[in-house]
């Protein structure tokens, strides 16, 4: 029998969003540490919609399995960027203390600090993550990355396509650490 938390449908799609949807500014918001459990992942552009449906129902599965319950929505964690060949991920769950992982659930800590944050609407998160950055450059803020890799680069999946088919009201909050 599967859980209720187990089936999660594919939350990141990259579909074009309305030209009509209005999508608020980005801001800079303190976060407090958060720890996680997740698994890691190495894909390409083209391969990143299959990530959530196939990993998700692992994670609910590993938290079950360790009485573990999620303390916030799923996320994607990026955390090396090339675009034109991989990304490496993490799809993951907050949890409300630090837990060990295993082999393949690793736990984690999303780290505190300044954010640059963004509530994007529609299945396009792509859009979304370069209106971010746009914003972000326009401010002279500079994110905590090394080159390709990031210290922080999360997007929070808010809506369950479950109970909300209309795609261009999916949720997503995208976060980015700021450099100190």
């Amino acid at each position: 029998m599967m859980s209720k938390l187990t089936a999660i449908p594919l939350l990141l799609t990259f579909a074009a969003v309305s030209s009509a949807q209005v999508q608020p500014e980005p801001k800079v918001v303190t976060r407090e540490a958060q720890n996680y459990v997740a698994i890691p992942d190495t894909v390409t552009m083209q391969g990143i919609g299959a990530v959530y449906p196939q990993l998700m129902p692992k994670i609910f599965a590993w938290l079950q399995a360790h009485n573990v319950t999620p303390a916030g929505p799923p996320f994607m964690r990026f955390v090396e960027i090339d675009m034109a060949k991989q990304l490496k991920i993490e799809v993951g769950i907050p949890v409300g203390k630090a837990v060990k992982g295993s082999d393949e659930v690793k736990a984690g800590v999303i780290p505190a600090g300044k954010y640059v944050a963004l509530t994007w609407f529609g299945p396009n998160t792509v859009a979304g993550n370069a209106a971010l950055q746009k914003w972000a450059k326009s401010k002279h803020i500079q994110f905590a990355t090394d080159g390709k890799r990031w210290t922080s680069r999360v997007e929070f999946s808010l809506t369950d396509p479950r109970k909300e088919p209309d795609m261009k009201k999916w949720r997503t909050d995208i976060l980015y650490l700021v450099k100190k």
